[in-house]
Protein backbone atom coordinates (compact mmCIF):
# COMPACT_ATOMS: atom_id res chain seq x y z
CA UNK A 1 0.00 0.00 0.00
CA UNK A 2 1.11 3.43 -0.85
CA UNK A 3 1.70 6.32 1.75
CA UNK A 4 -1.43 8.80 1.60
CA UNK A 5 1.09 11.72 0.05
CA UNK A 6 2.31 9.21 -2.76
CA UNK A 7 -1.31 8.60 -3.70
CA UNK A 8 -2.58 12.12 -3.48
CA UNK A 9 0.21 13.18 -5.92
CA UNK A 10 0.01 10.37 -8.37
CA UNK A 11 -1.15 10.87 -12.33
CA UNK A 12 -4.47 9.54 -13.24
CA UNK A 13 -3.63 7.51 -16.35
CA UNK A 14 -5.59 10.00 -18.91
CA UNK A 15 -2.47 12.59 -18.06
CA UNK A 16 0.40 9.84 -18.75
CA UNK A 17 -1.45 8.70 -22.04
CA UNK A 18 -0.50 12.21 -24.08
CA UNK A 19 3.05 10.77 -23.37
CA UNK A 20 2.63 7.56 -25.51
CA UNK A 21 3.46 9.27 -29.18
CA UNK A 22 7.11 10.63 -27.57
CA UNK A 23 7.69 6.83 -26.36
CA UNK A 24 6.38 5.25 -29.70
CA UNK A 25 8.74 8.06 -31.41
CA UNK A 26 11.46 7.64 -29.33
CA UNK A 27 11.33 3.46 -30.02
CA UNK A 28 11.21 3.71 -33.96
CA UNK A 29 13.92 6.49 -34.37
CA UNK A 30 16.04 4.22 -31.49
CA UNK A 31 14.98 1.05 -34.13
CA UNK A 32 15.77 2.23 -36.73
CA UNK A 33 19.48 3.61 -35.69
CA UNK A 34 19.84 0.45 -34.38
CA UNK A 35 19.08 -1.84 -37.28
CA UNK A 36 20.93 0.56 -39.72
CA UNK A 37 24.28 0.20 -37.52
CA UNK A 38 23.32 -3.30 -37.43
CA UNK A 39 22.57 -3.72 -41.15
CA UNK A 40 25.99 -1.73 -42.47
CA UNK A 41 28.55 -3.42 -40.14
CA UNK A 42 26.80 -7.13 -41.63
CA UNK A 43 26.92 -5.16 -45.48
CA UNK A 44 30.09 -3.02 -45.17
CA UNK A 45 33.56 -4.24 -46.27
CA UNK A 46 36.58 -4.18 -43.95
CA UNK A 47 39.18 -3.95 -46.80
CA UNK A 48 42.39 -2.30 -44.62
CA UNK A 49 44.48 -0.05 -46.15
CA UNK A 50 47.75 2.29 -45.78
CA UNK A 51 45.91 5.31 -47.68
CA UNK A 52 42.73 4.80 -45.19
CA UNK A 53 44.86 4.54 -41.93
CA UNK A 54 46.29 7.74 -42.69
CA UNK A 55 45.39 10.78 -41.04
CA UNK A 56 44.63 13.49 -42.86
CA UNK A 57 43.76 17.28 -41.98
CA UNK A 58 41.01 19.03 -44.58
CA UNK A 59 42.08 16.54 -47.21
CA UNK A 60 46.00 16.95 -47.45
CA UNK A 61 48.58 14.82 -45.68
CA UNK A 62 49.62 16.33 -42.14
CA UNK A 63 52.55 18.41 -41.86
CA UNK A 64 53.72 17.57 -38.22
CA UNK A 65 52.82 14.99 -35.67
CA UNK A 66 49.29 14.75 -33.37
CA UNK A 67 51.96 15.49 -30.27
CA UNK A 68 53.88 18.37 -30.99
CA UNK A 69 53.58 21.65 -29.38
CA UNK A 70 51.12 24.32 -29.83
CA UNK A 71 52.38 28.26 -29.39
CA UNK A 72 50.48 29.83 -25.95
CA UNK A 73 49.73 32.49 -28.79
CA UNK A 74 47.04 29.96 -30.31
CA UNK A 75 45.58 29.41 -26.79
CA UNK A 76 45.31 33.07 -25.85
CA UNK A 77 43.42 33.86 -29.93
CA UNK A 78 41.38 30.80 -29.22
CA UNK A 79 40.19 32.68 -25.45
CA UNK A 80 40.06 35.72 -26.98
CA UNK A 81 36.97 34.60 -29.96
CA UNK A 82 35.27 32.84 -26.97
CA UNK A 83 35.15 36.10 -25.18
CA UNK A 84 33.59 37.34 -28.07
CA UNK A 85 31.79 34.92 -29.04
CA UNK A 86 29.57 34.96 -25.60
CA UNK A 87 29.64 38.94 -26.21
CA UNK A 88 27.71 38.27 -28.99
CA UNK A 89 25.49 36.24 -27.09
CA UNK A 90 24.66 38.38 -24.53
CA UNK A 91 24.17 41.16 -27.13
CA UNK A 92 21.27 39.21 -29.34
CA UNK A 93 19.76 38.60 -26.04
CA UNK A 94 20.10 42.21 -24.72
CA UNK A 95 18.63 43.53 -28.10
CA UNK A 96 15.26 42.77 -27.51
CA UNK A 97 15.08 44.23 -24.36
CA UNK A 98 16.18 47.34 -24.76
CA UNK A 99 12.73 48.85 -25.18
CA UNK A 100 11.98 46.98 -21.77
CA UNK A 101 14.95 47.91 -19.69
CA UNK A 102 15.39 51.90 -20.74
CA UNK A 103 18.64 53.90 -20.15
CA UNK A 104 19.12 51.59 -17.61
CA UNK A 105 19.90 48.73 -19.46
CA UNK A 106 22.35 50.95 -22.08
CA UNK A 107 23.85 52.09 -19.93
CA UNK A 108 25.04 48.70 -18.48
CA UNK A 109 25.72 47.32 -21.74
CA UNK A 110 27.62 50.37 -22.35
CA UNK A 111 29.66 49.63 -20.06
CA UNK A 112 30.07 45.73 -20.53
CA UNK A 113 31.17 46.57 -24.35
CA UNK A 114 33.52 49.34 -23.25
CA UNK A 115 35.13 46.90 -20.79
CA UNK A 116 35.93 44.30 -23.43
CA UNK A 117 36.65 47.23 -25.87
CA UNK A 118 39.44 47.73 -23.14
CA UNK A 119 40.54 44.46 -22.72
CA UNK A 120 40.96 43.90 -26.67
CA UNK A 121 43.30 46.81 -26.95
CA UNK A 122 45.21 45.81 -24.16
CA UNK A 123 45.69 42.41 -25.93
CA UNK A 124 46.23 44.32 -29.22
CA UNK A 125 48.75 46.56 -27.85
CA UNK A 126 50.58 43.68 -26.01
CA UNK A 127 50.73 42.08 -29.65
CA UNK A 128 48.90 39.23 -28.83
CA UNK A 129 47.28 39.53 -32.11
CA UNK A 130 50.59 40.05 -34.40
CA UNK A 131 51.18 36.71 -35.14
CA UNK A 132 53.33 37.06 -37.93
CA UNK A 133 55.58 40.01 -36.75
CA UNK A 134 55.97 37.61 -33.59
CA UNK A 135 57.40 34.63 -35.22
CA UNK A 136 59.90 36.81 -37.51
CA UNK A 137 60.97 38.64 -33.94
CA UNK A 138 61.36 34.80 -32.51
CA UNK A 139 63.50 33.55 -35.69
CA UNK A 140 65.68 36.30 -35.90
CA UNK A 141 66.61 36.43 -32.10
CA UNK A 142 67.13 32.40 -32.79
CA UNK A 143 69.78 32.96 -35.86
Amino acid sequence: MLPPLLLQTAAPADDLAQYIPIIAMLLIGGGIAAGLVVFVSIIGRRKVSLVKGTPFEAGSVPVHGAWRRVHVRYYVVALLFIVFDLEAVFLVIWAPLLQELGLYGLVVMGLFVLLLAIGLAYEWGKGALNWHENESREVSSRS
